[in-house]
């Protein structure tokens, strides 16, 4: 079947009103196709067998090599072994790199300072060194904070200000929660888990815009307490959002409910008056504040302190359930 959709086929292009002739499409898929995705994820999929030094990571054509080392110039020494190897992979397989978006990030201490050290070169072509980039629409910073990802998020919602106000005058409130969840709360909540650890400052900005846009489309006056539009409205706060969905994220591993290179420990803390399945995740060891700031650290703790009887719930949606209504009532 594949045989036939990809042989016997041809290739026009043309610019303005001016066509080429036909060419016979020797390999590759044709432009545009529902199964080229597909096609591509099968073409690749031994590249995983290579046997590189750094740690793979692959979505679609966003290919990903992270490396975890004392210094850096071991990190760069194996990341160019591998770019190598890579790169001749990619010649036998008729794919070509697009240099011009491929770039590299140290991560460090935020006022740790890198040494100077050579480039990394693809085909002796070096590539351009950045101190922060977006992967899957998550905007990684080489100081590990999220503040440019904050930023986005509040310029996404900043923009919608002003329409939310004229659209909050001639629509029911219950049409108001369904805007503000397609608008606001989608910008919100995506990966929150990841950038919801961020410093203070930054997401404190971040909320008091969340408390505009909630007064704006509620149509609350502007002095109105912020404990009392969330209270009357139900809704989450910055610092609720992550907590749940955090909480939500971790269930699911547990639950091996989603794929992922996570995993979590139970304690194992049976006594003879409980007999109950222990709840309490170990705590992994760390040596510094950025690891605390980790879903596997940070995660676990605010998972640890939930109550028995939430996290010994056996549905899936009755925890969820349980755990939006402990959140609000709870936390502020």
């Amino acid at each position: 079947m594949f045989k036939s959709y990809l042989t016997n086929r041809s290739q026009v292009v043309k610019i303005d009103n001016v066509e080429s002739s036909a060419l016979p499409i020797t390999y590759g898929v044709p432009q545009g196709s529902i199964l080229g995705p597909l096609l591509f994820l099968i073409y690749i999929n031994n590249i995983t067998e290579l046997g590189l030094n750094g740690h793979l990571t692959l979505y679609a054509d966003d290919t990903c090599l992270f490396y975890f080392e004392k210094n850096v110039h071991d990190a760069i020494a194996r990341a160019q072994e591998d770019l190598k190897i890579l790169f001749e992979w990619f010649q036998h397989n008729l794919l070509t790199v697009n240099i011009t978006k491929t770039c590299y990030i140290i991560f460090k201490a935020k006022n740790k300072i890198i040494p100077l050290h050579d480039p990394l070169t693809i085909d002796n072509i070096p590539l351009e060194k950045k101190t922060y980039e977006k992967y899957l629409g998550l905007r990684m910073e080489s100081g590990l904070t999220w503040n440019k990802q904050i930023d986005y998020i509040k310029n996404k919602i900043s923009s919608l200000v002003g329409s939310l106000r004229n659209v909050s005058q001639c629509i029911p409130k219950k049409l108001r929660f369904s805007i503000y969840n397609s608008l606001v709360k989608s910008h919100l909540l995506y990966l929150i888990e990841i950038w919801g650890s961020a410093g203070k400052t930054k997401l404190q900005e971040l909320q008091r815009l969340q408390n505009r846009v909630i007064k704006t489309l509620f149509r609350y006056p502007y002095l109105t307490p912020t404990h009392k539009i969330f209270k009357e409205t139900k809704l989450m706060n910055i610092s609720q959002l992550y907590v749940y969905n955090t909480c939500i994220l971790i269930r699911k591993i547990i639950d091996g409910a989603i794929h992922t290179n996570l995993t979590f420990t139970k304690k194992c803390h049976i006594t003879k008056r409980s007999l109950r399945r222990p709840s309490l995740l170990v705590l992994p060891k760390t040596r510094t504040n950025y690891a605390r700031k980790n879903i596997t650290y940070e995660g676990v703790q605010l998972y640890n302190k939930l109550p028995s009887h939430i996290k010994n719930v056996s549905s899936f949606n009755g925890f969820k359930s349980q755990l939006s209504k402990y959140i609000l009532e709870t936390t502020h």
